[in-house]
C-alpha cells in the first residue's frame, strides 16, 4: 500500500490562489462606480435646484422691472420718467435712432441697427438703504438678496401698424413725413435678466397717442429738458410746427397694448 503524505490531499486548493483578491477588486470596483454615481445624481438635483432659484429670481425681477417702467411711461406723470424724456428726443429724428422693420429689405432698419441696449444698474442712495454709502459699495450691491446678475433693456420703435404696405418694405420711409403721422408709433421694451446660465425676457409693446399741449409752463418744461445732452444729445431744436424736430406743441403719449 503507498503512503499519503498529506501533499495531494486537496489538489484543487492551489489552483484558487488570488481569487479572493479578484472579488475584493471587482467588489471595490462596484462600489466606487455606485459613490459616482450617487455624487453625479447629487450634482444634477443640485444644480437643478440652483437654475430653479435663478430661474426665478430672474422671472420676478423682470416682471417686478416690466411693471415700474409700464408705470413710468404710462402713467399721469410720465413726462418725469429718464426712458420717457429718452424717447420723447429721439424717436422720429434724422441721423439718430432708425426705426426696426424686419421686412425692409435694404440697410438701416435692421436689429444691429434700430436695438438700443441699456445696462440696469441699482443706485445706492441713502433713500433706499438708510446707510451711508460704504467703500465696497459695488460689492455690496452684487449680494443684495434677489437682485439678478445682469439686468438690461433692450429698446426699439416700429412705425404704425399697416402704415408701410407689404409690397413698398423696400422703400425708406421718409422722416418728415413721419413727423407729420407720428400717432401708432409703436414702442417696445425688452426686460433681460440674467443669473448664471439662466436667462428671462419680458417684451412689452406701447403705442404712441398725440396730444396737444396748451399750457405754456408745459411748453416750457418740455423745452428745458430738450437742453439737457442726457435727453437730446445731438442738440434738436425745439419748435411749434410739425416740421420742428422737437415739436413743444405735441404732447407724448404712450398706452399699454401688450406683452409677450
Amino acid at each position: 500500500m503507498r503512503k499519503n503524505n498529506g501533499k495531494n490531499a486537496y489538489p484543487g486548493k492551489g489552483n484558487n490562489r488570488g481569487a479572493a483578491l479578484m472579488v475584493a477588486v471587482i467588489i471595490i470596483g462596484i462600489l466606487m462606480v455606485f459613490t459616482l454615481s450617487l455624487v453625479l445624481v447629487t450634482y444634477t438635483l443640485y444644480s437643478s435646484q440652483n437654475k430653479k432659484a435663478a430661474s426665478k429670481k430672474n422671472s420676478e425681477a423682470a416682471n417686478s422691472l416690466s411693471t415700474a417702467i409700464t408705470t413710468e411711461l404710462t402713467g399721469t406723470n410720465a413726462e418725469s420718467a429718464e426712458l420717457w424724456r429718452y424717447v420723447r428726443f429721439n424717436i422720429c429724428q434724422e441721423g439718430t435712432w432708425p426705426y426696426y422693420d424686419p421686412n425692409y429689405t435694404g440697410t438701416g432698419h435692421s436689429e444691429k441697427d434700430a436695438f438700443r441696449y441699456f445696462d440696469m444698474r441699482v443706485n445706492y442712495s441713502d433713500n433706499y438703504f438708510n446707510t451711508a454709502i460704504p467703500a465696497n459699495a459695488e460689492d455690496a450691491l452684487n449680494s443684495m438678496d434677489g437682485y439678478p446678475g445682469s439686468v438690461k433693456l433692450c429698446v426699439y420703435w416700429m412705425l404704425p401698424e399697416g402704415s408701410v404696405p407689404i409690397t413698398a418694405h423696400s422703400d425708406e420711409v421718409d422722416v418728415a413725413d413721419l413727423r407729420k403721422s407720428k400717432s401708432g408709433i409703436r414702442l417696445y421694451v425688452e426686460v433681460i435678466c440674467e443669473t448664471a446660465s439662466q436667462s428671462y425676457v419680458i417684451k412689452n409693446q406701447y403705442t404712441l397717442t398725440l396730444e396737444e399741449i396748451t399750457v405754456e409752463r408745459e411748453r416750457k418744461v418740455l423745452n428745458m429738458m430738450a437742453g439737457v445732452d442726457t435727453y437730446n444729445p445731438i442738440s434738436f431744436s425745439t419748435g411749434t410746427e410739425q416740421t420742428s424736430p422737437i415739436n413743444l406743441t405735441e404732447k407724448w403719449v404712450w398706452k399699454y397694448a401688450g406683452r409677450e
